[in-house]
């Protein structure tokens, strides 16, 4: 059937580029430049235009050099069409088959008719659309055809991801139809498998397309399709070192990996893919390229020149001379950029020389004692103090340098400290003019807890003096102050009191001036972030979407967002949700009518709400008891609490994560745990469950707790936490409520002692 081309204002279609079943691309010009337009062969109902808008919008503000540029979207006779990046160069597939410079000696190995590329080229390729996937599967966008002939190399070696134009959202369900093409796709796309395609389904035809750069040949062959099928389903991926001997055992790995029946034995991420092939690749490999995305603050926090210019004035002074310990103190209103703000100056001060950047965020109700201590020493070991750059983790020699330091620091006090981290409880050679171990400390028996504390704190004031003075100076980040427990908070200003000169600066952020950290003996440094003015919103928008054409959809902006960044964010989600925004060329367009009939809260927590009322109804309610946990949590522990199987938890938070309501915590810190992206959203799901409905949620998170088996640390103290919350019946709420309290006792935390043991007091009577 002959398809009639459309007319798009300003643009010139000209030959025809391709054609599907679904759409025909057209080589096209517009004001001297060439670009390609992509138009739908048919007219899809409203809700079909919406829905493609939306994604047009979020690919329009994904500008990602490995992913062809949106440049306007709109509809011509109700076909919808995608004016696009027009890529002047072969397709992966033209270079396979045609055997360019670069590939390897030997056309067609085993008779597949294909020329392999080099291991440097593969990797280059597969770094590149791993880069591109990781933007897009940060934005629940699943590409769902990731094959040779989308994969374009364009002017000096770039590759470009084309044609998502079977673009889904991460966490849905299998469609009863195939989509992709079969040779290069993942079990669960072609429904040999009861699994939902997400962006690991992407992950596995990028395995094929790796295999079939390395051998000439896709990993499964078959005249049949139905067969085709089944081996994606059953057979055990070829080893490509059968055929090709120079290929890095490193490098067979990742794609066996990427190969996988089960989703869950792939990589878990793009990002962790393109981690991984840097590693094979080596340092002296070009860099994946960095990470791009609509929603996300810029790399600068805006209006906030004059807070960061004061914190890295207090950094430099720091570290002067013999050093001048300092505290800073940041309060501001939820949602008004505290933390974007601090991230923006440890960034920096990451280039400082020898420099310890620790940081821990407190958790509301979170009881175990010395909890954020240990969390300061762990986020130092584990993951870098600000996001690592792509392809940059932290390598196992550099984590052991860093535990030999933390020891040295320890020093004589290595005994003392071991109750708080484990990293310090290693024996060190004693500092010079240090007196050893007090005596007595470790017979419990004949020393108070009490005393115990005292000798603590001061041993923890020693190793951070210690420890800032060895380093380039050191940061302790402590942010939501307004939650930090009894035990730390007495330990931190221990730290701030002390008299000896050390470069150290200890940054508090808090919701409530109260609840800041006392600069005790320290310079004191007090900031207070108030919300934006009209210049600086339009500034975040045009952060987000570029310019846009609508000067009322900005004023509309600043005005019911009160100048705080989260809602400027919510709220212009809010608008591209519902597809009322579009990509026009170098800006965007609002359609008005549309707008001014969408109703909208007025206020963070009501958008975030808006947001949460988006998700499936079977979701809802784990996202619910993920919030009646904490801030962050564990999906196996969510699962059993939410009464739900590991499969229905695992979409949920698939579904939460496009959302960009959880996101995973970073590998390194404790495998399967998530934590909400801001503390707002729990709040936004606490504020929507009933107190009954809440209070039956924290009893069932405590038997889940308890039937996982031996609960110890600060999981101890949490348990004790949802058996008071929840009503457990008296004689085991007194049971848990009074082991927490005698572990608070040894661990030289009177505080919480004495909260817990009032709550068993209160069980027992």
């Amino acid at each position: 059937m002959r398809v009639v081309p459309v007319d798009i204002p300003g643009v010139s279609l000209g030959t025809e580029l391709g054609l599907g079943a679904s759409a025909v691309v057209y080589r096209a010009e517009r004001q001297g430049r060439c670009y390609a337009v992509k138009v739908s062969r048919g007219v899809p109902p409203p809700e079909v235009i919406r829905s493609f808008q939306r994604e047009a919008t979020v690919l329009a503000c994904l500008r990602h050099p490995n992913i062809a540029r949106v440049f306007a979207a709109g509809d011509a006779d109700g076909r919808p069409y995608l004016v696009l990046e027009l890529v002047e160069g072969p397709s992966l597939a033209d270079r396979l088959a045609a055997g360019p410079a670069g590939s390897s000696s030997g056309r067609g190995l085993a008779g597949s008719g294909l020329s392999p590329l080099t291991v440097p080229t593969t990797l280059r390729i597969g770094q590149d659309v791993a880069g591109a996937l990781a933007a897009a599967h940060r934005l629940g966008l699943v590409h769902q055809d990731v094959k040779p002939a989308n994969i374009m190399i364009g002017s000096g070696g770039r590759v470009i991801l084309v044609d998502f134009g079977l673009l889904g959202r991460a966490g849905g369900v299998v469609r009863d139809e195939t989509v992709g093409t079969v040779l290069y796709s993942a079990p669960e796309q072609l429904g040999m498998l009861n699994r939902p395609v997400d962006a690991r389904s992407d992950l596995y035809s990028l395995g094929v397309v790796l295999h079939t750069c390395l051998t000439g040949r896709p990993p499964f062959e078959a005249d049949d399709v139905a067969e085709l099928m089944r081996l994606h389903a059953v057979a055990p991926p070829p080893d490509p070192r059968r055929v090709r001997a120079d290929i890095p055992p490193a490098l067979a790995e990742v794609v066996a990996t990427l190969l996988a029946k089960d989703p869950d034995d792939r990589f878990q991420s793009a990002d962790d893919l393109a981690a991984a092939l840097a590693a094979v690749a080596g340092p002296g490999a070009p860099a994946v390229a960095a990470r791009a995305g609509p929603w996300r603050p810029s790399d600068q926090p805006v209006g906030r020149e004059a807070p960061l210019a004061r914190l890295l004035e207090a950094w430099d002074l720091t570290r002067r001379g013999a050093g001048e310990r300092t505290v800073v103190g940041i309060a501001g209103d939820m949602g008004v950029g505290k933390t974007h703000l601090v991230r923006t100056f440890v960034r920096q001060a990451r280039s400082v020389p020898g420099a310890v950047l620790m940081e821990a965020k407190c958790a509301e109700r979170v009881d175990a004692p010395f909890v954020t201590f240990h969390a300061l020493v762990e986020s130092w070991l584990h993951v870098p103090a600000a996001p690592p750059a792509a392809g940059e983790t932290p390598s196992a020699a550099a984590g052991a340098g860093r535990r030999s330091q933390l020891r040295a620091a320890a020093g004589a006090d290595s005994p003392v400290l071991a109750g708080l981290h484990p990293a310090l409880g290693a024996p060190g050679p004693p500092r010079e003019n240090q007196p050893g171990p007090a005596a007595g400390l470790h017979q419990s028996a004949s020393v108070t807890a009490g005393g115990l504390g005292v000798q603590l704190r001061l041993a923890v004031v020693r190793f951070v003096r210690e420890l800032a003075r060895r380093s380039g100076g050191l940061v302790l980040w402590v942010d939501d102050t307004q939650w930090l427990g009894a035990a730390d908070r007495q330990l931190l200003e221990e730290v701030a009191n002390d008299p000896e000169p050390a470069p150290l600066l200890v940054i508090a952020t808090s919701r409530r001036a109260d609840r800041l950290l006392p600069a005790g003996r320290s310079r004191r440094v007090d900031l207070r972030l108030g919300p934006l003015g009209a210049p600086e919103v339009a500034e975040l928008i045009r952060g987000c979407l570029g310019d846009v054409a609508d000067e009322r959809f900005v004023r509309d902006v600043a005005i019911r967002s009160g100048g705080c960044p989260l809602a400027v964010f919510e709220l212009v989600r809010a608008v591209i949700d519902a597809g009322l925004i579009r990509p026009s060329w170098d800006g965007f367009d609002v359609d008005r009518d549309g707008l001014d009939s969408l109703a909208l809260p007025d206020e963070v927590l009501g958008l975030i709400r808006r947001r949460v009322g988006a998700l499936d109804h079977s979701s809802l309610p784990v996202l619910c008891t993920a919030a009646a946990i904490g801030h962050q949590f564990d999906r196996t522990l969510l699962a059993v609490a939410a009464g739900v199987t590991p499969e229905h938890a695992r979409l949920a938070l698939a579904e939460a994560e496009f959302h960009q309501l959880v996101t995973p915590v970073p590998d390194g810190c404790a495998p399967d745990r998530w934590s909400f992206v801001h503390d707002c959203v729990r709040e936004a799901l606490l504020s929507t469950i009933s107190a009954d409905g809440l209070r039956e949620r924290h009893a069932a998170i405590a038997d889940a707790m308890e039937a996982s088996g031996a609960v110890h640390g600060p999981d101890l103290f949490a348990l004790a936490r949802h058996a008071v919350s929840g009503g457990l019946p008296a004689p085991r709420l007194y049971r848990l409520t009074r082991a927490a309290a005698e572990a608070a006792v040894a661990g030289r935390a009177p505080v919480e002692a004495e909260r817990m043991f009032r709550a068993a007091a209160q069980a027992a009577a």
